[in-house]
């Protein structure tokens, strides 16, 4: 279970946005988001991509985007806002400057009658240009659950790097992730069975703003049928870290990383029919993710039953015949693995 559904700052803000006391206060506050994108696209026909969605969703919920992309851009910014009386804007440099800080949404306090209320800074400078498309999608998330209660204190920074996040920054995420690849919207361009080709021309077609990387897992997530992206990279176990880290082995008796499935992403479909491979689990030697990994370059492709991938206490998954597509990337491997078709 997600620990957002016990999250006692998530459950609050369920009951803040008037969606009451949910058993599941994350899909209920989904729902109100889903909502409210539904409208937009009411009012908003012609959206249909992710990218005319943000858009119009920015329109609609009262921001203007303001792309910098270099330090003098940022400082002029700055500048322009204090100069009308703004002060919200007068550590804009200060917060920007965490490598951890993508996006800043301010709420105006002196804007014309025809301005939106909020500006959001999408800070594009050097490695965070990658994001630019994430970072607009979170600060408009954060939009969508704005409660009446912090219409006049809303402020919002969202961090990209950090392991252990706030909830309500873990739900914006979990918010953006589902609507900057719309399953509606990425349906209609499933042609064939998944593959990296196709999930990039999707891309290309549906959101070409997006790095490969994101649009990769938001695509897989929206994916209509069951299937799986796995991460594969050398690691320990749980245990073995936590042992790592207090310093329990000795020089000589420290464990030795394995290939392991580091990060797994699931579709929508894959979750409804409980098809997953477990989080760190140990990828099988005779997995072409294993063969191209120890070739450290390429792509292969298998077929592969799931029950030949065995946790360290000795269990193993059900026997599921499956298509493994695996390319090596970045010191490791991701490989989407779907159910094989009859």
């Amino acid at each position: 279970m997600s620990p957002l559904k016990s999250s006692a700052r998530i459950r609050n803000l369920a009951i803040e946005l008037g969606l009451g006391a949910y058993t599941d206060p994350l899909r209920a506050i989904l729902v109100h988001c889903e909502k409210q994108v539904r409208a937009v696209l009411q009012e908003f026909p012609h959206c249909v991509t992710p990218s005319q969605l943000l858009d119009a969703l920015a329109n609609k919920l009262g921001t203007r985007f303001e792309v910098v992309k270099t330090d003098a851009e940022l400082r002029q910014l700055r500048k322009r806002y204090l100069d009308r009386g703004e002060k919200g804007f007068v550590r804009l440099e200060e917060e920007l400057g965490s490598p951890d800080i993508y996006g800043i949404t301010i709420k105006l306090k002196q804007r014309e009658f025809w301005e939106p209320d909020y500006v959001s800074v999408i800070d594009c400078r050097g490695d965070k240009a990658y994001k630019e498309n994430y970072t607009k999608w979170h600060e408009v998330g954060h939009l969508l659950i704005l409660t009446d209660n912090s219409r006049t204190t809303f402020r919002r920074t969202h961090c990209g790097t950090t392991d252990v996040q706030e909830p309500e920054e873990a739900l914006v995420e979990v918010i953006a992730g589902k609507f900057a690849f719309w399953s509606e919207m990425i349906r209609a361009h499933v042609t064939e069975a998944a593959s990296f080709e196709l999930i990039e021309e999707i891309r290309q077609k549906v959101a070409p703003e997006a790095s490969r990387q994101s649009a990769l897992i938001g695509i897989v997530k929206a994916w209509p049928e069951p299937l799986l992206l796995v991460r594969a990279e050398l690691g320990l176990r749980k245990s073995e870290e936590r042992a790592v880290r207090q310093g329990t082995f000795g020089f000589d008796e420290a464990p030795q990383p394995l290939l392991r499935a580091v990060h797994v992403s699931a579709s929508d479909s894959a979750k409804d029919r409980s098809f997953t491979i477990h989080q760190n689990m140990r990828v099988p030697e005779g997995s072409v993710i294993y063969r191209v990994f120890e070739a450290r370059s390429g792509s292969e492709t298998a077929a592969e039953d799931l029950s030949s991938w065995e946790s360290s206490d000795g269990t193993k998954l059900l026997p599921t015949k499956v298509a493994v597509s695996a390319r090596f990337s970045w010191e490791g491997v991701d490989a989407l693995i779907a159910p094989r078709r009859a």
